[in-house]
């Protein structure tokens, strides 16, 4: 059977295709359920690229500020040591950040340290996270309590786990097939163990 044959590859085909396949082939309306898959993707697709598209410009704006930052203390920076230091030892302290942000800027073993560091950082917390299901509930519950992002995840998980639900229940699952199915699609832990609570 073709459920049984998606079955074996988890890692091309979730769970949610496969449990909707298999409910095709026992109920006869295998087509109805693929065209539930290929509708759901479809609209998932659709999600990712409205997020990527709107989140587009303010990476781009955070990008460009970086870069002038980085330029002002750079260049701008060293210029600004000798026209201060005719002035004296009172230098405001915006303009003594400028110049120890300049001095380390200059330093390529000091850079080059600190993007080793914070890349080791990195990739330290991502490994945490996709391995430690303790830190990755802390991090998941951090971000849904945080001020602008958190109502972001909560709007699309909520999405795709209502996107979820009702492909499920079109083609004939029970609510709490359904449901299972829709805890499937989540992502962020908190907001799975939230649904997990709703159907107990």
């Amino acid at each position: 059977p073709l459920g049984q044959a998606l079955a074996k590859h988890a890692k091309v085909f979730p769970g949610l295709v496969v449990e909707l396949v298999q409910v095709g082939e026992k109920t006869g309306a295998l087509v109805l359920c693929l065209e539930q898959v290929a509708a759901l993707y479809e609209r998932q697709m659709e999600r990712r690229q409205k997020i990527a598209s709107a989140l587009a410009y303010p990476a781009c704006l955070m990008v460009v500020m970086a870069l002038v930052i980085v330029v002002f203390v750079k260049v701008l920076g060293p210029r600004d040591q000798g026209l201060l230091g005719m002035l004296g030892d009172d230098v405001p302290w915006p303009s003594q950040i400028l110049l120890l942000g300049s001095d380390l800027l200059s330093n390529p073993l000091l850079v080059g340290g600190a993007a080793i560091a914070i890349a080791f950082l990195l990739l330290t917390v991502r490994r945490y996270y996709l391995f430690s299901p303790t830190f990755r509930r802390l991090v998941d519950g951090w971000l849904l309590g945080a001020p602008i992002l958190g109502k972001l995840i909560v709007k699309l998980e909520a999405s795709r786990a209502l996107d979820a639900l009702a492909s499920s229940l079109r083609v004939g699952l029970s609510m709490l097939a359904a449901l299972a199915n829709a805890n499937r699609m989540v992502a962020n832990t908190s907001f799975r163990e939230g649904m997990e609570q709703a159907t107990l």
